[in-house]
Order: C-alpha cells, then sequence, then structure tokens
C-alpha cells in the first residue's frame, strides 16, 4: 500500500501555460517547468503562479493517494481474532 502511495503524483499548469508544477503526496515537488514568458509579468506574479499551481497538484495528489489508500484498504483481507 505504501508503495503505491508513494508514486502517486499529481500535477498543474497555470491557464497561460507558462507554469507546470508536479508534486507527490506528501508535496514535494518532483517537476517544475516554466516557460521564458512567465517572468514577464514580474517576479511576484511567478511565485504566485508557482505556489498556487503547487497546492493545486498537492491536492490532486493528495485526493489520488487517499483514492488508492480506499481502494486498497477495501481489498486488504482484514484479521479476525
Amino acid at each position: 500500500m505504501n508503495a503505491a502511495v508513494s508514486e502517486v503524483r499529481g500535477n498543474s499548469r497555470s491557464a497561460d501555460g507558462g507554469v507546470y508544477v508536479e508534486a507527490d503526496a506528501r508535496g514535494t515537488i518532483t517537476a517544475l517547468y516554466i516557460e521564458p514568458y512567465a517572468l514577464e509579468a514580474g517576479a511576484r506574479r511567478l511565485e504566485l503562479l508557482i505556489a498556487d499551481q503547487h497546492r493545486i497538484a498537492y491536492g490532486n495528489a493528495q485526493a489520488e493517494a487517499e483514492r488508492i489508500y480506499t481502494e486498497l484498504s477495501q481489498d486488504a483481507p482484514t484479521r479476525r481474532s
């Protein structure tokens, strides 16, 4: 179960396509792509875009990890005393 969840990734791309973030279910960024034009609106806007896309990617990864955990938990044999 832990191995399956550890492989989960979520991703998000900004509406303008300038920022792409991939994160795992712990919130670690596993991929980050920034198009050169993404900085044209300034560093602060780029910072906010990265943070927003990370939040979305992390949320997507958490939701997928939860789905997998629930699915595998239902399939797991139960112990009886």
